[in-house]
């Protein structure tokens, strides 16, 4: 089972790569662990480091 920084990491390199792909870096770069459209599993990234 992945640890939560793992997950973390691997949702931060999908963000980047769906912003490079949009070319919305700027916006990465202000907001990196959150998407525009907040999914299930973001928030779910969210509460794990809350509670880290």
């Amino acid at each position: 089972m992945p640890s939560v920084f793992l997950c973390h990491f691997i949702e931060k390199v999908l963000q980047v790569l769906h912003c490079w792909l949009k070319n919305e870096l700027w916006y990465c770069e202000q907001s990196l662990c959150y998407s525009k459209r907040a999914s299930k599993s973001t928030l779910l990234f969210n509460k794990a480091n809350m509670l880290l």
